[in-house]
């Protein structure tokens, strides 16, 4: 079963979009961007995203639900974390598509790898995007992502609005 083929009962069936990622790659920033309004708290600390929050969005007449996630992986308290990355991979479960995020300025983490081999094995349909590429430098580094065994990320800068109505239209 693919990865979106299942509902919850009662819930409607309009596409679900899960955004994923380790830590501060900047999820909540792109959900706030994509819904063209505040709604996810944003820091430079990270867990701050801890349960799925989601909002109904309309793009170009297409209605659909955008979940972000807290995440997986990287935070400091081993429960919390669990918790954190169960909730993360029941959004997964429920996704039509899941947008990973990954961070063009840091290049490619051990818990990027790890969240492509756990949506690998869940068949999980996914648009990778690498956040923060609102330099040369770090557009060019998205190439490195290829070494985890992706294709290149779409590049965005979710601060900056770099990037985003493209990436609505795919």
């Amino acid at each position: 079963m693919r990865a979106g083929d299942r509902t919850t009962p009662g819930s409607r069936r309009i596409p679900v979009v899960a955004i994923v990622g380790r830590p501060n790659v900047g999820k909540s920033t792109l959900f706030n961007r994509l819904l063209r309004r505040r709604k996810a708290i944003t820091l430079d600390t990270p867990g701050v995203t801890r349960d799925p929050i989601s909002e109904e969005v309309e793009w170009d007449g297409l209605r659909l639900e955008l979940v972000d996630t807290g995440g997986l992986g990287g935070e400091a308290e081993i429960t919390l974390a669990a918790q954190v990355h169960a909730h993360t991979l029941e959004s997964v479960r429920h996704a039509n598509l899941v947008v990973v995020v990954l961070d063009a300025r840091a290049g490619v983490s051990p818990l990027d790898r790890d969240t492509v081999e756990i949506l690998d094995r869940m068949d999980a349909r996914v648009l990778y995007v690498a956040n923060k590429a609102d330099t040369v430098k770090a557009a060019e580094m998205t190439v490195d992502f290829c070494a985890i065994g992706i294709d290149v990320p779409f590049p965005v800068s979710a601060e900056h609005a770099i990037g985003l109505d493209a990436l609505r239209e795919r």
